[in-house]
């Protein structure tokens, strides 16, 4: 497991989002989802996977179509936004990171050190997920990210295996000593 910056135009003493390489990929976490989700191919192939989540009242019974449209505007807004904040810049009147990424679990309202985040698009009923661990410093490690069609996550292997990935990664840092942005130039 390698962590490295998200943006590598970025000095490493103004990166705040960080992203997991796993053992055996190729790929940072961050850009094989975006990949993933600006590819139509894999997208219409995981909706038709997922039918019967897509086919309920809650989602007014939508079209594999019209939800791959969907994936490909949130992610493309998704990425814009997390581009500008984790440049510096504002997005839609948010200057940080921080106010993107919240508790993975909704009845949490105090952050932690290796805190479980979540993060999605500014968009109405958003179906796209990038989970994180929070840092002492609010730097935020990008460990996966999901379509997320449903209310829980239990239940849902493409999304216990997130749940997994967010629990390794938390291990691994509390096994390091990672604490801090700066413990993560010596790993």
């Amino acid at each position: 497991m390698k962590i490295v910056r998200t943006f590598t135009d970025i000095e490493i003493a103004d990166c705040q989002l960080w992203t997991i390489i796993y053992d055996k990929e190729k790929k940072d976490e961050f850009n094989r989802l975006f990949d993933l989700w600006t590819d139509e191919e894999y997208l219409r192939s995981f909706f038709k996977e997922h039918i019967s989540d897509l086919m309920t009242d809650f989602w007014e019974n939508m079209t594999i179509r019209a939800a791959v449209f969907k994936v490909l505007n949130e992610a493309e807004i998704f990425e814009d936004m997390l581009f500008e904040v984790g440049h510096g810049r504002t997005w839609k009147g948010k200057a940080n990171i921080r106010q993107f990424f919240q508790p993975l679990d909704n009845r949490e309202y105090n952050d932690k050190i290796y805190q479980k985040k979540k993060a999605k698009p500014q968009s109405k009923m958003p179906f796209l997920r990038l989970y994180a661990i929070r840092l002492a410093d609010d730097s935020y490690i990008v460990t996966g990210g999901a379509i997320k069609l449903t209310e829980k996550m239990n239940g849902r292997k493409h999304l216990e295996k997130e749940l997994a990935k967010l629990e390794q990664v938390k291990h691994y840092l509390k096994e390091n000593g990672i604490l801090y942005f700066e413990d993560l130039i010596s790993t």
